[in-house]
């Protein structure tokens, strides 16, 4: 039951320029808010990313991080952080391919699992023009 919701700018996530947003989707019975970013092209291999990143992650504002192990191009990570709103979890799945890429799903009431398989079949399609 997502709905489109990229064009209601109160509703992009923190932190994440508008330029950058390519899905942002809502549903309200499951209360649950999934977005895509494009952050632009990597400027370092994947390990040295992921491990930037997973240090990102653990000295920042947020609570409850867990971050899985990496792929050779996809890292998982999940955390807390308190919000206006209550405590937001957020589930996200960052991907290293020529651009780099984050697309998470988060929510005030969901758990931390309901938002995990809500980005489980998560996969980049390449376009050719």
């Amino acid at each position: 039951h997502f709905s489109d919701i990229i064009a209601d700018s109160a509703r992009h996530p923190k932190n994440v320029p508008a330029s950058n947003l390519i899905l942002l989707q809502h549903d309200p019975e499951a209360r649950i808010t999934i977005y895509a970013a494009n952050n632009g092209p990597a400027q370092t291999d994947a390990k040295t990313y992921f491990a930037e990143l997973k240090t990102a992650l653990q000295s920042d504002e947020t609570q409850n991080v867990r971050v899985g192990i990496a792929t050779d191009n996809r890292m998982n990570y999940r955390f807390s952080q308190t919000t206006a709103g209550g405590i937001l979890n957020e589930n996200c799945i960052a991907i290293h391919e020529t651009n780099l890429y984050n697309v998470c799903a988060n929510s005030n009431t969901a758990s931390q699992e309901e938002l995990a398989s809500v980005l489980k079949e998560v996969s980049l399609i390449k376009q050719t023009d």
